[in-house]
């Protein structure tokens, strides 16, 4: 019984990306703000909407407040909306552990990979049909339909040849220049399958046109 093989390839874990998280030179600059307690005072004033120059009340948001933000944060080299609540150094620590937690399950899916590429490379050198690949409980065989120009699939055993070539013209019109482009047909002698490919029949494990 071939119908319980699976031909297709066993799929690669992904590699996992680091959360998203406030870069370290940020973190650094907020740090250096909150440790300057005048301009922490003149902020809180500022979102209060409350002038830290005059101390004239104004409307969060417009002109005079955009001003005087600017003027407050020139010394710094960001601005630190978002960071309201954020420890600095807890933060980074924080960061360190997520991003080592990335890093193990990295390792873990690397190392599987490895594994996972060698099983699909070798199944797909598998010169039968019939023959398989057992991992981890199921049974992995080629998804290759021809090999040596002799149809495998369910041990048909039919021999491929060159039936048809299709040309497709492109153009050169400007800035779009289109080649072009041949559609080569195959056909086994004992089931009639065609296959039908845009590429050189290397695809078929052959350099040169089949006749």
């Amino acid at each position: 019984m071939t119908t319980d093989i699976i031909r297709e390839d066993i799929e690669l874990l992904q590699v996992i990306d680091y959360p998203d998280r406030f870069q370290e030179w940020k973190l650094l600059e907020y740090e250096k703000y909150l440790n300057n307690k005048m301009d922490v005072a003149k902020y809180e004033k500022l979102q209060s909407g409350i002038s830290y120059k005059t101390g004239r009340k104004i409307t969060v948001g417009k002109g005079t407040y955009k001003k005087l933000k600017s003027d407050l944060f020139n010394k710094y080299t960001c601005s630190f909306d978002r960071f309201s609540g954020i420890i600095p150094r807890e933060y980074l620590k924080q960061t360190l552990r997520k991003n080592l937690n990335v890093d193990i399950e990295c390792y873990k899916n690397e190392t599987r990979n490895l594994k996972l590429y060698d099983i699909n490379y070798r199944k797909n050198k598998l010169t039968t049909w019939k023959d398989y690949i057992e991992f981890e409980g199921k049974k992995y065989g080629t998804n290759r339909s021809i090999i040596d120009r002799i149809h495998i699939v369910r041990g048909c055993g039919g021999y491929v040849k060159h039936t048809n070539t299709e040309t497709h013209y492109g153009n050169c019109r400007p800035f779009y220049n289109a080649p072009d482009r041949s559609v080569y047909t195959y056909t086994c002698s004992k089931c009639g399958h065609n296959f039908t490919t845009s590429k050189w029949p290397a695809l078929f494990g052959y350099k040169k046109k089949w006749t």
